[in-house]
């Protein structure tokens, strides 16, 4: 099957600042990747879901699972199509040249802005599957495979030196720009520190324990497009019965489990798809 349109993908610029991934060589978006989060869903709808970790010494070496599968929520709307290493088409094997931009037309700015404000549809963010593209305030969380960039929290940097991915402490001043208008869109910046051209944004000191450690999901990363989805992470869950705004969220301990385990080093990737995508996808794309 193919996906209708074209799907983004960059393997440079990151929200957080991180160790370069090598380039691609084998016929597996999951290579030279050494640690995957894999995520999955009963189908396109369903908010929940189970996460399994898996590793291998090398990107020769068969994929064995770390731990426990453990649950999950996704976006309460279920999964939609996202931007990130996963090749142009389903069923073409991905190489190195998949990688640059331009792929896909930008559109103009959508009129509205914000999580809670679907933008109107987009006839190249859908699969020939029937599945949906990510789109900004559609609900959903992004299928695919996304590279994990960096780290954030509540707590200063020397009180959490366990945790190997770069780290950035989530202020009261840092935002995540979630204004497909904005040219900050899909970034983290500090307010103040840039000029505010967006009407809404993502704070990351929230008042509730959500953000207090959660990790970086690269979708959308670069070029970045208007309206595809911004502001991706893997957090702490309000609860197992309650989807999000489009990230993947988990209880507190198994979020801290995860961040223990990650290693930049291994170039880690989140693996997100309903479970009918994924068997369809494994020997193509090299999953676990």
């Amino acid at each position: 099957m193919r996906l209708e349109g074209l799907l983004l993908m960059s393997l440079i610029v990151s929200l957080l600042p991180v160790t370069a991934v090598p380039a691609a060589t084998g016929a597996s978006p999951a290579s030279p990747h050494r640690q995957a989060v894999v995520v999955k869903t009963a189908d396109w709808r369903s908010y929940r879901g189970s996460l399994q970790r898996y590793e291998r010494s090398s990107p020769q070496e068969a994929w064995q699972p770390a731990g426990e599968a453990v649950p999950v929520v996704v976006g309460r709307n279920g999964l939609g199509w996202g931007l990130g290493l996963h090749p142009l088409r389903e069923g073409r094997p991905f190489s190195p040249a998949d990688d640059h931009p331009g792929r896909m037309p930008r559109r103009p700015p959508p009129t509205a802005a914000g999580k809670e404000t679907e933008d109107p549809p987009d006839p190249a963010a859908k699969g020939d599957d029937g599945a949906p593209g990510k789109r900004e305030g559609d609900g959903r969380a992004p299928a695919g495979i996304f590279r994990l960039s960096g780290a954030f929290g509540y707590a200063p940097g020397r009180e959490c030196p366990w945790i190997k991915l770069p780290y950035r402490e989530a202020t009261s001043s840092l935002k995540c720009v979630d204004d497909s208008r904005s040219r900050h869109y899909n970034r983290l910046v500090h307010a103040g520190e840039e000029t505010a051209d967006w009407s809404s944004c993502e704070e990351m000191r929230r008042p509730d324990d959500q953000y207090r450690l959660g990790i970086v999901v690269e979708h959308n990363p670069a070029p970045v497009i208007p309206g595809r989805g911004s502001c991706i992470f893997i957090h702490i869950w309000k609860g197992p019965e309650t989807g999000t705004a489009g990230c993947t969220a988990m209880a507190p301990e198994d979020m801290e489990t995860l961040l223990r385990w990650l290693d930049p080093a291994a170039f880690p990737v989140l693996i997100q798809l309903p479970e009918s995508a994924y068997r369809r996808l494994k020997k193509t794309w090299g999953l676990p």
